[in-house]
């Protein structure tokens, strides 16, 4: 008997540190953040899965159109597209260009899409009347070295970013604590909810080393998404 529950015990507790470490993985897996005054927007994590998507060849919901873009989809709720208060959601399509970018189109007309060569949301919702179309959002992922030697109000087009074809996986999202390098040398767009500086995103890379990255895109502080919360 005594050997039994010996047995038992050992068990029970290799079956729970197993737990406790596939738990720990996936709570990594979804969330990163430690605690910050802010943080990271739902709407960035919508933008975020559709980078996911993009480099994962077997995810839902891709397609490749007729001019050879692999285009990824999503909504993202009117509050974070620059409409704070509001209700509803906008349709988007994101995908990678020139190897290093990922594009994306916000729009409520399947003409936008394709004058873009992407594929078309199905089906296209756009609850924002009063909002206006962005057809040329991008976003980069920034190595920690290359964001400051490059300094600040480096031109986005210029600025060295990691190249897409080199991602493994992204892995997850959050917010710079405020001793990072973002925080203490762009104190107000770190601060600002219409920026996303300061975001940091995990990456693995292909050579299976992980990589902590900042998000940069060209349309910072103007508007277009929120970013924090």
């Amino acid at each position: 008997m005594k050997n039994l529950t010996t047995t038992l015990f050992f068990c029970l507790t290799i079956l729970g540190t197993a737990f406790a470490q596939k738990e720990r993985k996936e709570d990594i897996a979804k969330n990163c953040q430690l605690p910050t005054t802010l943080k990271v927007s739902k709407g960035a994590y919508d933008l975020l899965e559709s980078y996911k998507k993009l480099l994962n060849p077997t995810a839902n919901n891709l397609c490749t159109s007729a001019s050879g873009y692999t285009t990824s989809f999503g909504m993202m709720g009117l509050r974070y597209y620059g409409n704070p208060g509001k209700k509803g959601n906008v349709s988007f399509a994101s995908t990678i260009a020139d190897g290093n970018t990922f594009r994306t189109i916000f729009a409520n007309k399947e003409s936008d899409y394709t004058y873009y060569g992407v594929c078309v949301p199905n089906p296209i919702v756009w609850d924002a009347s009063e909002s206006a179309a962005n057809h040329l959002f991008a976003a980069k992922l920034i190595d920690i070295p290359s964001f400051v030697n490059a300094g600040q109000n480096a031109d986005f087009a210029k600025i060295s970013a990691i190249n897409t074809n080199d991602i493994k996986s992204i892995d997850c999202m959050k917010m710079e604590e405020a001793n990072g390098y973002a925080a203490a040398t762009e104190t107000a767009n770190y601060n600002n909810t219409l920026s996303s500086k300061g975001i940091l995103v995990l990456i693995t890379l292909k050579t299976g080393v992980q990589q902590w990255c900042y998000l940069i895109n060209n349309y910072d502080t103007a508007g277009t998404i929120i970013w924090k919360e």
